[in-house]
């Protein structure tokens, strides 16, 4: 049967009825997410599966997330035990189990088109001012991505940037807009009513609608949800714990849905706030500096450092790779990323008011987004500052989360008991990696 098909073996003119999930360009091809639930007018009942369409059709550029449509005449192919192994991990957390891959154009046919919807429209309509104010393809593809979490634009040159300078998350929708998007209604009520409870109220509906607008990623939710809990605790006049917010933001997630748990964005967003919340200050406090520029400079790296010691684990798990030069870009992405932000909302929300003061914005946002692209380019050709093939199996991560957690909820004057513990911790790993290297 087609839900048993062997790696490397191919079942022909098999006809699906399936969800779209996701769309995203993948250099001249398109990747579709597929949540299959009928072959060959079999219903799959619960044994749904999800497939990845790969195509360089650009027919597919109709179909949008949440629609159901037919494919025929497809050829369904189970997974290469043997290909790149963060791909089948990857993989593995999408729960993909099947890959279609048609050179050809196809033949398909929408089912259920999405119904138009108040958020839809907005956000088409935020896409069409995009279009018209930013015409340079990789800023219109950044603003793209920090509006509205649409990220399908980004080609593959521009993500390759990013990711080898240690600045792609940047481009996830997260705390800063969370942040942003609450703080403008905030303030400008506090000209209206000074009652926190129509003021934080308010407040988060706006967030609320950001969030559905934006399609409700892992960090947007987790940002959402830590700042509701803060919210709901400043209300009620009472001292939140930013562990605990962070904390329930968590089982709120997991109760909506506990794979959650096995996603890589998740455990990254996560642990990236972890990160900071508990090694941001410690490391700003290592050194005392006058220069007020210098000091700026320093405790801008200080959230990248903190965010890196919470990801690091992860990142090398998933993906073999480190960038030693996220230090550099953080000097340039964190301070911008507020600005670009401004810009890319205040441009978008007078086109329809004033076109020539929102095109202004938007040529002032372009100039930004150009410069910042140039420096993490740059960044991105110095090749000693990317580590890549390196490995992390399950035993390491493990037993580097072990030693962050340990490092966290200890005092921070054991000093030397720390110091202690990392060199066993090292120690284990090189036994580790010694025994991996000879095959003992």
């Amino acid at each position: 049967m087609f839900y048993n098909i062997p790696s490397n073996i191919i079942e022909s003119n098999i006809n699906i009825k399936a969800e779209v999930i996701d769309i995203k360009q993948k250099g001249a091809r398109n990747r579709v997410m597929l949540k299959v639930t009928e072959v060959n007018k079999q219903s799959c009942f619960n044994l749904e599966f999800y497939a990845l369409l790969y195509t360089s059709c650009n027919r597919l550029e109709s179909i949008k997330p949440g629609q159901t449509i037919k494919l025929t005449n497809i050829h369904l192919q189970g997974l290469n035990k043997q290909a790149n192994e963060v791909y089948l991990k990857w993989l593995k957390q999408k729960k993909v189990t099947k890959l279609i891959w048609e050179e050809n154009c196809l033949s398909f046919t929408i089912e259920s088109p999405i119904e138009s919807s108040f958020l839809h429209n907005q956000r088409e309509r935020i896409i069409h001012i995009i279009h018209q104010l930013y015409e340079v393809e990789n800023t219109r593809a950044i603003i793209e991505a920090l509006i509205i979490g649409k990220k399908n634009n980004i080609n593959n040159n521009l993500r390759t940037i990013y990711t080898k300078t240690g600045a792609i998350h940047i481009l996830a929708i997260s705390g800063l807009h969370v942040g942003l998007v609450f703080m403008i209604p905030f303030f400008l009520l506090n000209q209206i009513t000074t009652k926190p409870l129509y003021r934080y109220s308010f407040s988060l509906l706006v967030v609320f609608l950001f969030v559905l607008l934006t399609g409700g990623g892992p960090s947007v939710m987790r940002a959402f949800f830590m700042l509701m809990t803060f919210s709901i605790g400043k209300m009620l006049t009472k001292q939140t714990s930013i562990y605990n917010v962070l904390y329930f933001a968590a089982l709120i997630l997991v109760i909506i849905d506990y794979q959650v748990l096995f996603q890589i964005g998740f455990q990254l967003s996560f642990m990236a706030v972890f990160g900071i919340i508990s090694f941001q200050k410690r490391i700003s406090d290592i050194m005392n500096i006058k220069n007020k520029i210098l000091e700026y400079a320093w405790k801008l790296n200080t959230v990248s450092i903190a965010a890196q010691l919470g990801t690091i684990g992860f990142s090398l798990f998933y993906f073999n790779a480190f960038p030693l030069s996220f230090p550099l870009s953080g000097i340039i992405v964190i301070p911008l990323a507020p600005l670009i932000l401004i810009l890319g909302f205040s441009s978008v929300a007078l086109f329809p008011i004033n076109l020539y003061v929102a095109e202004f914005l938007a040529g002032l946002n372009n100039g930004i987004i150009s410069f910042q692209n140039k420096v993490l380019t740059w960044l991105s050709q110095i090749d000693w500052l990317y580590l890549d093939k390196l490995q992390l199996d399950q035993q390491e991560l493990l037993l580097y989360y072990i030693f962050f957690f340990w490092t966290v909820y200890t005092q921070k004057n054991q000093v030397f008991q720390k110091l202690i513990v990392g060199l066993i911790f090292m120690l284990i790993f090189s036994i580790i990696e010694f025994f991996k290297l000879t095959g003992l």
